[in-house]
């Protein structure tokens, strides 16, 4: 399974990213899922449902989510395993500072890890 991260501040389009490029993936027969990590609250299942997209959402609370995404992504990654889906995508919330030095102020941001 493949892993693609994506990061960005609030409304910078993370959701349209995955959303298109879960899309794309199924047009060449991959099948995607998606873990959305956020503070509070999350409606992108919805958007991502109406998309026929697998998805799930992690929700931090009141710990920093970046700390949180780092803690939890073994968890993350064995739900999408569980899918059986060959790709999984995690989207972060705005802060996501680790991102900073990889995106260079480019949001939204994404990579692959395997």
């Amino acid at each position: 399974m493949r892993l693609v991260t994506v990061a960005g501040p609030p409304s910078c389009g993370k959701t349209a990213v995955l959303s298109r490029a879960c899309g794309l993936l199924a047009a060449q027969g991959m099948r995607t899922a998606v873990v959305k990590f956020d503070c509070l609250q999350t409606r992108d299942a919805d958007a991502y449902a109406a998309a026929g997209i697998t998805a799930v959402a992690a929700l931090s609370g009141g710990l920093c989510p970046d700390h949180f995404f780092a803690t939890n992504l073994e968890e993350a990654w064995g739900w999408a395993a569980g899918t059986g889906r060959s790709a999984a995508s995690s989207k972060r919330p705005g802060c996501a500072t680790a991102a900073r030095p990889i995106c260079a102020g480019r949001w939204p941001c994404a990579w692959w890890t395997t």
